[in-house]
């Protein structure tokens, strides 16, 4: 979370595009190749979660990253396994 300037709706809409920055890489304080964003959503997703951006004008931006508790059934979108027994018992 910062409190920043927050982002555009263009820059929202690329955040997950390659090479997509708000800063030219000659800015001083910017040394990023606009990789981060689409790379985070690419690992998220292949784990069955999910990047999500909240930003407001002149107030920053939150960016949220989600993960399934089990992956496998929010891939499958089957529900979760249920717990298993935890007298030790054999199911």
């Amino acid at each position: 979370m910062d409190d920043g300037a927050g982002m555009s709706r263009q820059e929202r809409r690329r955040a997950f595009t390659p090479y997509a920055t708000s800063n030219p890489l000659t800015a001083p304080s910017s040394r990023g190749a606009g990789l981060g964003m689409m790379v985070t959503q690419r690992i998220m997703e292949a784990h069955g979660g999910r990047v999500l951006i909240d930003t407001i004008a002149a107030r920053g931006t939150t960016v949220y990253l989600t993960l399934p508790l089990h992956p496998d059934a929010a891939r499958a979108g089957s529900p979760p396994p249920e717990a298993a027994p935890t007298n030790g018992a054999p199911v």
